[in-house]
């Protein structure tokens, strides 16, 4: 079947995609919710609640992607390792096509590959390469910052209109670096997240997690400037918590240059485990 009539075929799922979609139990679920078309074929939807400010947020994206390789792959003993999402064309809210092809499972290792359409236009490629739980020796020299518990720590201290919509899907607690905004002299912020409907922690959320701050850059400056993803990865080490906790996120953007920067983030559970990093090249633009 051709890439277009498979398409049409998409905008038919769709009709019975809300019913579905309202039997998830929480925002992010329903958020992320696929149907499959056929094999190799998943629909979903961009929905507004997670939208920035010229779209859906990039972390976002990235999860359905992911969900899709995971839903494609269909093998609960195998956990996403090394994930890759990039973004050839700025999404839109709205239906959301991935193709999804399982290109080798093998002993140690299984690889999926996407491509995510809206209509016929390309909107990201994807990459991702599932392992077996394995023994292995456990070390984290990066270490958890220390930093107070979530409970002792205010509201996010940033005025709700210079946030996007998408952040009203999270509870934050800032610990780390600087507040966006404040014209700091080190791109260097985190904190606790959560979402705000309870829903377990996993590597489709941790996906999410990876572009949910604003970006570090925001602390150099004193005012919102448009920073799209352009290409994010994210290797996923420890197992996650399986339940509704808070995660610690740290992210650092070192270097910007030519209108673009280089963000890394670690994310950890509330017991101290790495669960992952992640890495990501953005654009800035200054008006």
């Amino acid at each position: 079947m051709s890439k277009v009539s498979g398409r049409l075929r998409v905008r038919l799922a769709f009709a019975d995609m809300s019913e579905q979609i309202q039997t998830q139990s929480s925002a992010f679920d329903r958020g992320v919710a696929l149907q499959r078309v056929e094999q190799g074929r998943w629909a979903g939807e961009a929905l507004e609640p997670w939208r920035v400010y010229k779209g859906p947020n990039g972390g976002y994206l990235a999860a359905i992607v992911l969900n899709a390789q995971i839903s494609e792959l269909a093998d609960s003993s195998r956990s996403p390792r090394a994930f890759n999402v990039h973004f050839v064309d700025r999404a839109l809210e709205g239906e959301l096509t991935i193709d999804v092809t399982v290109e080798r499972i093998g002993r140690s290792f299984a690889s999926t590959t996407a491509r995510m359409f809206q209509g016929e236009r390309l909107c990201a490629t994807s990459n991702c390469s599932f392992s077996l739980r394995g023994r292995g020796p456990s070390y984290d020299e990066y270490g958890m910052p220390e930093v107070a518990d979530p409970a002792d720590l205010p509201v996010m201290p940033v005025p709700p209109e210079m946030l996007p919509v998408f952040a009203r899907n999270f509870e934050y607690r800032f610990a780390l670096g600087n507040l966006p905004y404040s014209s700091s002299p080190n791109a260097l912020l985190g904190g606790w997240i959560r979402p705000v409907e309870a829903r377990p922690v996993d590597e489709v959320l941790l996906a999410c997690y990876s572009d949910a701050f604003p970006p570090a850059l925001f602390t150099r400056i004193s005012e919102p400037v448009d920073a799209p993803t352009v290409d994010l990865t994210v290797h996923f080490l420890g197992e996650p918590p399986c339940h509704h906790d808070w995660v610690l996120c740290r992210f650092e953007a070192p270097v910007g240059d030519n209108g673009v920067l280089i963000e890394d983030g670690s994310m950890w559970s509330k017991d101290g485990r790495l669960l992952a990093r992640s890495r990501q090249l953005a654009l800035f633009r200054t008006p």
